[in-house]
């Protein structure tokens, strides 16, 4: 498992969302006018929620190799951590 203060070292002062097999995916916030354009988006049905977790995904989860495997996630992974962001 890749330590706390590994991940603050790699990537300075950001959030983690840890899981229960140690897998540890590090995000920053979304800005509020991303939130309220995608709230908005959400409420209207505009969007596939799906659609709208995968573009907050690749938004705020900082390292790019969890990005970059995305489709590879266990499933829940993407949700959790979108709604903790």
């Amino acid at each position: 498992m890749k330590r706390l203060y590994e991940v603050r070292e790699d990537y300075g002062g950001v959030y983690v969302t840890i899981f229960p097999d140690d897998f540890i995916v590090p995000w920053c916030p979304l800005p509020i006018g991303d939130f309220i354009e995608y709230n908005t988006a959400y409420l209207r049905g505009v969007i596939p929620l799906s659609r709208l977790e995968d573009e907050i995904f690749r938004k705020c989860v900082v390292d790019d190799a969890i990005v970059r495997q995305m489709d590879l996630l266990k499933a829940g992974i993407i949700s959790t951590v979108v709604q903790n962001i």
